[in-house]
């Protein structure tokens, strides 16, 4: 895992000490090593920062330059079939002699003999790919299929610039970075900024699955080629037609596609470990890896002495059983605060999962022992997971056959009540039958009940604010994913629509984001198994029923679980990687709130609506209303304006 970054510059010489400065602010992607290349005369400069994982000698070091002399690249991430390629290459007559037995080599070799756009289709893994062709003078830039790795770009007061992170570009002597204020209303809307836009005027996320190419000839940009298409796989016409009665079978198959995934991301030369929060995906990847493994492998876990936000007991319950080396660590509130200062630069564009923290801890905590570590993410939008996909659609949708003044005699009934006492009413029934944060789940059915759609439905629940634009002083949300149904795939029930949209959008621009930003500023890397383009492309191909099954969400997934772990550890109610955000506001975090929120703070920023700002904050903080999470969007964005304006 590394760190990627340059410009393209014709009214400046390039530099290599800029070009190592602006790599500097993203050393914590790669303290292993770093390098540059530079072509003074056209201005162009491509740097590197190397964490080593695959052949940690010399021969991996980057950036690399083809046998052939033509091409030059600088490249963040992992190739998994990296040593098929490799044989590929031998087998097919070319003569090709290896300097190591690095990915990197073999990639562009293969961008050599191929080219970058059949490369991108052969490759399988996560990566952010600058590629520099000196016979075409143009600079080549990719992303992977899911969207693992980022990469930002776009041109600036004349020079071309790209970077895994944004600080790198606001090193560059010579920009002007200006806040896109449409950008941070979709930001508001989403707690995070959906790709291809970006928190800078001018810039840009490449999304998942494409490349763009910067003609230095013309000096200008194409629009993004898509590469790889999620889309053509979600589509109901072209998935195969499986009988969704032969169970056993595709248990059976998912079970294999799952160990072969899991097998290609421990591949190492250095120690790894995995994240275990006792949940179903973490459980699975981690119960696959030790299966795989003639040692106990090391796990890691967070906990909070909140046993609504607790996972770290689940976790240590699944570790016992199988036998892995475990490492727990339990957050608290001043070291919460410790750490707040922080986000600011670690997410260095406005990003308000506050799932965040923990995610940070957890890195933290398991950077000491390991420097790769798998995750188990992507599970929830693969299968069915999240409770929007199952319970809360289906009360929805039952609820909406009754006639519209009795829905808002029981929504209104709902609301009276505080979400804090549904919690504790919740908190005196069986855990079997409890679910984590009931209150606000039911406050949030009683407002979208009155939808006349399901797109209305869905839209309420990834919003953070349901009129982002009203506690702005100025900006209109651009179009998005979300405002263009006519590049929807055709699907056979709205809640794979729903899945489709969460892996476009929610999983690569918060998940995978705020994963990517913890791992990095600890420099560990993370591995996601269940994002194995083939084994998306083959879950996409299953009929619905085998993912939501009477009632229960990920029916497929808990059956290869039962394989390795008995059902009792792991059937309790789905609980989400989060902290105790709202106690936390009107406790230990209070007095910094406080000054963010205040009248100075807000209105030296020209950001936000003063007056709505602090009519939210004191209705939040009498009770009359809950809005600890579109709070904390508007703490991440005023603390992000402050360190960045």
């Amino acid at each position: 895992m590394c760190g990627i970054t340059g410009y393209i510059s014709k009214t400046k010489i390039a530099n290599k000490f800029e070009v190592l400065k602006m790599a500097n602010t993203i050393s914590k992607r790669g303290p292993d090593s770093f390098g540059y290349w530079c072509d003074k005369k056209l201005g162009i400069a491509i740097a590197h920062r190397r964490l080593s994982i695959i052949d940690t000698s010399s021969a991996g070091h980057q950036p690399m330059i083809s046998k052939n002399n033509r091409y030059i690249i600088s490249f963040n991430g992992e190739i998994y079939n990296y040593k098929d390629l490799k044989k590929e290459i031998s087998s097919s007559g070319f003569e090709m002699q290896w300097e190591g037995n690095s990915d990197t080599e073999v990639l562009l070799a293969q961008i050599q003999i191929y080219g970058v756009f059949n490369t991108l289709k052969k490759i399988n893994g996560m990566f952010a790919i600058s590629v520099w062709d000196k016979e075409e003078r143009k600079l080549i830039l990719a992303r992977d299929r899911i969207g693992e790795k980022p990469l930002y770009y776009g041109i600036n007061k004349g020079n071309f610039l790209f970077a895994s992170e944004l600080k790198a570009i606001k090193e560059f002597e010579d920009s002007e970075l200006i806040i896109d204020k449409n950008s941070l209303c979709s930001f508001l809307r989403h707690a995070y900024i959906p790709s291809p836009h970006c928190i800078y005027q001018g810039f840009k996320k490449l999304s998942p699955g494409e490349y763009v190419e910067f003609n230095y000839e013309k000096f200008e940009l194409s629009d993004p080629i898509e590469y790889w298409s999620l889309s053509h796989y979600a589509n109901l016409k072209n998935k195969k037609n499986i009988e969704s009665n032969s169970t056993d079978l595709y248990i059976n198959e998912l079970n294999k596609k799952l160990i072969k995934s899991v097998k290609s991301r421990m591949m190492s030369d250095v120690p790894i470990g995995a994240f275990l929060s006792g949940g179903i995906d973490s459980s699975l990847v981690v119960s696959i890896m030790q299966s795989l493994s003639i040692k106990p492998i090391n796990t890691f876990t967070i906990g909070f002495n909140n046993e609504s936000y607790n996972e770290a007991e689940s976790a240590k319950e699944i570790s016992n059983f199988l036998g892995t080396n475990h490492t727990e660590l339990y957050v608290t509130p001043n070291q919460t605060l410790n750490v707040i200062d922080k986000l600011p630069d670690i997410w260095d564009e406005p990003f308000a999962d506050s799932s965040q923290i923990p995610t940070f801890f957890l890195s933290e905590l398991t950077s000491r022992k390991v420097k790769v570590a798998l995750s188990g993410d992507g599970g929830d939008e693969l299968f069915c997971g999240y409770n929007r996909y199952s319970q809360g659609y289906l009360l929805y949708k039952f609820l909406r056959k009754f006639p519209y003044k009795l829905r808002k005699i029981i929504s209104k009934s709902i609301k009276s009540i505080n979400p804090i006492y549904i919690n504790q009413l919740m908190s005196t029934i069986p855990k079997k039958y409890q679910y984590k944060a009931a209150g606000d789940r039911l406050h949030k059915l009683a407002d979208v009940i009155n939808y006349s759609n399901d797109f209305e439905f869905y839209k309420f629940l990834i919003s953070s604010f349901k009129s982002p634009k009203d506690y702005l002083i100025s900006g209109e949300e651009p179009k998005n994913l979300f405002s263009e149904p006519n590049n929807w795939p055709e699907t056979s029930d709205f809640r794979e629509l729903m899945m489709y949209l969460d892996m476009k959008t929610y999983l690569p621009e918060d998940i995978l984001t705020k994963v990517d930003r913890a791992t990095m500023t600890n420099s560990l890397e993370a591995r996601v198994p269940f994002l194995d383009h083939e084994l998306v492309e083959w879950v996409w191909s299953l009929p619905f029923n085998l993912k939501l099954r009477d009632g229960k969400s990920k029916w497929i997934l808990k059956e290869v679980l039962s394989k390795y772990i008995p059902r009792n550890l792991t059937e309790r109610p789905k609980s989400g990687f989060g902290i105790p955000i709202e106690y936390w506001l009107n406790g230990p975090l209070r007095e910094w709130s406080e000054s963010l929120l205040s009248k100075y703070s807000i209105e030296k920023q020209s950001l936000f609506n003063h007056k709505k700002v602090t009519k939210l904050w004191e209705d939040h903080k009498s009770g009359k209303v809950r809005a600890h999470y579109q709070l904390w969007s508007i703490l991440m964005a005023t603390a992000w304006a402050e360190r960045n304006t």
